[in-house]
C-alpha cells in the first residue's frame, strides 16, 4: 500500500498541495461561524426548525458566547441539542433580535413565515452565497468525504463546459476527484475533453498518473496468495432495479445468481443482524443491544476461526464492535470513500480478508453522486413515489454500477459478493412489499461457476453462503437455498419517523411502522401486523403482487403458524415510546381492532 499512497501523493502535488475539498468544507463554516461571532452580545436568538440540518450546525458553531433562548419547531417541542424546544408559533412572542435557520426542504416556507418578522434574519444559505458559496442541498450534506462536495467542484466544471472552460476550474475538478479517490470521475472528465487530443496538457498527465496507481492497486492484489472476500453491498436496492444496472446484471447472470433474494426485515441495521448473527428482529430483539462482535456472531467465529480478517467498511459504525470497523468512515460517505478506506487496510493485512463494503448514499434519497446536475431533496419518510425521484436514483445507482466494474476488475482474481439488503422505502408501499423485500444476491469469482438458484435464498442463510464459498465439499449448495421465506419488522420507534407515519397512516396509507410477521412460499404471500390485520397476496409471473382475499381457513393457519404471532410488548420497552403513540392513532379511527397482539403475546422471557 505504501507504493500506492506514494503515488497518490505525487498525483494530488501535481495538482495542489493544499486539501481542496477539505478547505471547501471549513470554509462553509467559518462564514456561518463568523455571522453568530458578530451577532451582538445579549441580543436574543432564535433558532428555526429542529431538523438534522441545525443538529449539524450546533455540532459545529460555537454559540458559548450566543444568546440562544431556544429553538422553535412546527411539530415538536421539548429540548433539542441541549436546548429549549418549543412550537413555532410562540416564536412571534419571544421578542427575538436574531432568527436562524438551516433547513433546505422548508427553506421557502420559513422564509414566508418570517416575512414579518422584525429583527434580522440569518439564513445560512443566503449567508454562504452572500460569500459566493452556493449549496445546491442541505448543509448537512457538505461534509467532507460526502458526495456534495466534489459534486460543488463537478458543477462549477460542467457549467463551465457550456462556454469556455478556465484550466484552474478543470484542475480543480481533478484535484477534488482524486481527493474522492473517484477515478471514475477522473475518466469522465477524460473523455469529455478529448482524451489523447485535450488541448489541457495537464489532463493527459492525470490520466496517465491515474492509471498508474490502478495498475498498482491490482498488482498488489493479484500479489496476496490469501482468498480474500470482497462483499459490496449497496443499501435500499431491489431485484428490479437490475434492469437499470445492464453490467452488473450482466455480471450477475455470468456468476452464482441467486434470483430469488430475500430480504427477512426490510431495514439495515436488522439485516445486519440476520447476516451477521443469524436471528430475525422481533425473536432476536435483546441482541440488537448489543455490538456485533466474536462471541454473538457465528459468521464472525467462523471466518475468525478460518483464519480471516473480518472488517466493516461503512457506517453504522455503533452497530458493529469497534474491532471490526474500518476507520474514518462517516454517515453519508462517498462510496470510492469507504472503497479506498477499505483497500487500504485490505492490502495491509497478512491475513485473508472477508470486508464488507456498505454503500448508502446512492439508494437512499436524495440518492446523490458526484456528477449530478439536478437534485430533488424532501425530508425523509415524508416523500411520496415519483417520477422524479425515481429518475435521481437511477442516476445515482448508474454511477455506483461504474464504480462498482471499477472495483470488480481490479478484485478480478478474488471472491466477490454484490448483494443489496432491501429495496426503496416510500410510505404508501408497505414494508413488506416486493419492493421491500425481492433484492438481488450473487457472487463471482475465481472458481465461482455460472449457475442460477431457483429456490429462495434469504439472508438468515448468508452464514451458510460464507462457508460455501469456503468449503463447498463441507457445506452442500442446496442447504443455502429454501422453499419459502420468514420476514418480520418492528415498530417504527424514532419520535420523527413515527410522526411521519401517523400523518400518513391518516391518509389511507398501509398501516406502515407497525409491526409485523410474514411467510413468502410459493406465489404467495401473507402478513399479519400487530393489530391483528391479515394480508393475503398472489405473487404474479411479472413479480408484481395482487391483494387478495384469503378464504382458505386451513391454509390461514398453516400461513400464521410459520410467520408466528408473537409480538414485543412495547410497553415495557424506552425505545419504543414513541411507537405507543402509532396504535393510538390508529384505535382512535379504528377502534374495532381491538388491542394489539402484543398483549397477549407469549411470554416476555422469550424475547
Amino acid at each position: 500500500m505504501d507504493e500506492i499512497l506514494m503515488l497518490y501523493g505525487e498525483l494530488h502535488e501535481l495538482l495542489g498541495t493544499h486539501e481542496l475539498c477539505a478547505g471547501f468544507c471549513e470554509k462553509i463554516i467559518q462564514v456561518i461561524q463568523d455571522a453568530v461571532d458578530k451577532i451582538p452580545f445579549g441580543s436574543r436568538v432564535g433558532i428555526r426548525c429542529a431538523d438534522p440540518c441545525m443538529e449539524y450546525i450546533f455540532n459545529k458553531i460555537d454559540f458559548s458566547r450566543t444568546n440562544v433562548i431556544g429553538v422553535f419547531d412546527l411539530r415538536r417541542e421539548g429540548s433539542f441539542c441541549g436546548y429549549p424546544l418549543f412550537l413555532s408559533e410562540k416564536l412571534p412572542e419571544m421578542n427575538c433580535d436574531y432568527v436562524l435557520f438551516a433547513t433546505y426542504t422548508y427553506r421557502d416556507a420559513v422564509l414566508r413565515e418570517l416575512s414579518s418578522f422584525p429583527g434580522i434574519i440569518l439564513d445560512v444559505y443566503s449567508l454562504l452565497d452572500e460569500h459566493g458559496i452556493t449549496l445546491r442541498g442541505p448543509i448537512k450534506f457538505y461534509q467532507m468525504g460526502c458526495p456534495m462536495v466534489l459534486n460543488h467542484f463537478y458543477l462549477k466544471y460542467a457549467e463551465e463546459r457550456q462556454r469556455i472552460l478556465e484550466e484552474k476550474t478543470l484542475r480543480d475538478c481533478l484535484q477534488a476527484a482524486i481527493e474522492y479517490k473517484d477515478f471514475v470521475l477522473v475518466s469522465e472528465i477524460y473523455k469529455d475533453n478529448g482524451g489523447e487530443q485535450s488541448k489541457y496538457p495537464i489532463l493527459a498527465e492525470v490520466w496517465e498518473r491515474t492509471q498508474h496507481i490502478l495498475r498498482s492497486i491490482q498488482k498488489q492484489i493479484n500479489g496476496r496468495e490469501e482468498k480474500d472476500i470482497a462483499a459490496f453491498w449497496i443499501d435500499s436496492m431491489d431485484y428490479s432495479d437490475l434492469d437499470n444496472m445492464p453490467l452488473l446484471k450482466n455480471k450477475a447472470e455470468n456468476g452464482c445468481f441467486f434470483e430469488k433474494t430475500y430480504a427477512n426485515c426490510p431495514w439495515t441495521r436488522p439485516t445486519m443482524q440476520t447476516i451477521f448473527q443469524g436471528v430475525l428482529p422481533i425473536e432476536g430483539f435483546s441482541n440488537e443491544r448489543k455490538a456485533i462482535n466474536h462471541s454473538n456472531s457465528p459468521m464472525i467465529s467462523y471466518l475468525e476461526d478460518n483464519g480471516y480478517e473480518v472488517r466493516w467498511a461503512s457506517f453504522p459504525t455503533w452497530a458493529m464492535d469497534s474491532e471490526y470497523t474500518v476507520p474514518q468512515i462517516v454517515e453519508g460517505m462517498s462510496s470510492s470513500v469507504i472503497w479506498w478506506q477499505g483497500l487500504q487496510s485490505m492490502l495491509r493485512s497478512k491475513k485473508p480478508c472477508f470486508y464488507v463494503f456498505h454503500f448508502f448514499v446512492e439508494g437512499h434519497e436524495p440518492m446523490l453522486s458526484p456528477n449530478m446536475t439536478e437534485f430533488h431533496f424532501s425530508s425523509p419518510h415524508l416523500h411520496l413515489q415519483s417520477a422524479q425521484i425515481e429518475e435521481q436514483r437511477k442516476k445515482a445507482l448508474s454511477y455506483l454500477e461504474q464504480c462498482l466494474m471499477l472495483w470488480s476488475q481490479l478484485l478480478e482474481s478474488k471472491t466477490q459478493i454484490f448483494f443489496s439488503d432491501h429495496g426503496p422505502s416510500y410510505p404508501n408501499i408497505p414494508n413488506w412489499s416486493e419492493k421491500r423485500l425481492h433484492t438481488y444476491c450473487f457472487v463471482s469469482g475465481n472458481g465461482i461457476l455460472k449457475r442460477k438458484a431457483a429456490c429462495f435464498f434469504e439472508y438468515i442463510h448468508f452464514e451458510r453462503l460464507i462457508r460455501w464459498i469456503l468449503n463447498p465439499q463441507e457445506t452442500h449448495f442446496d442447504s443455502l437455498l429454501s422453499k419459502e421465506v420468514v420476514f418480520q419488522g418492528e415498530d417504527y420507534y424514532a419520535e420523527r419517523i413515527v410522526n411521519s407515519a401517523i400523518s400518513f397512516i391518516k391518509k389511507g396509507h398501509p398501516h406502515n411502522g407497525i409491526a409485523f410477521r410474514g411467510i413468502r412460499t410459493g406465489n404467495c404471500k401473507y402478513v399479519l401486523n400487530a393489530l391483528g390485520e391479515e394480508y393475503y397476496y398472489i405473487i404474479n409471473e411479472d413479480g408484481t403482487e395482487t391483494l387478495t382475499p384469503l378464504e382458505d381457513d386451513a391454509l390461514r393457519a398453516e400461513l400464521r403458524s410459520k410467520s408466528g404471532t408473537y409480538f414485543i410488548d412495547i410497553r415495557k420497552y424506552d425505545k419504543f415510546k414513541h411507537s405507543r403513540k402509532l396504535y393510538e392513532s390508529i384505535l382512535q379511527d379504528h377502534p374495532e381492532l381491538g388491542p394489539p397482539l402484543w398483549l397477549a403475546g407469549k411470554p416476555e422471557h422469550t424475547v
